[in-house]
């Protein structure tokens, strides 16, 4: 029987489920795995796609650079153009030696 106090809360520093979560699997890792080169294609082509806006490319292209190298890119544009400049920091650092 699990502890609770007088209101029926659970007391402090008690587990109120010691065995942890089930080991059911539902599957939807592996539905969203099994999608994963699919979805991967899909940012390539809206990457690409010149019919889709510069920020919905923009928005691609950086999904698909922080899964490569994470999220520690930095992204920034210009104030005077449409360049856009990627910082990577370990391969600045790596370029530097």
């Amino acid at each position: 029987m699990i502890q609770r106090d007088e209101k029926g809360r659970f007391i402090k520093g008690v587990c109120p489920n010691p065995a942890g979560r089930g080991g059911k699997k539902n599957g939807t890792a592996d539905l969203f795995r099994n999608a994963s080169l699919r979805a991967v294609k899909t940012l390539i082509r809206a990457m690409d796609d010149e019919a889709l806006t510069a920020n919905g490319r923009l928005e691609a292209a950086k999904e698909i650079l922080n899964r490569v190298y994470g999220r520690s890119a930095t992204f920034s544009e210009e104030e005077e153009g449409d360049v856009v400049l990627v910082r990577m920091e370990e391969e600045i650092e790596e370029y530097a030696k």
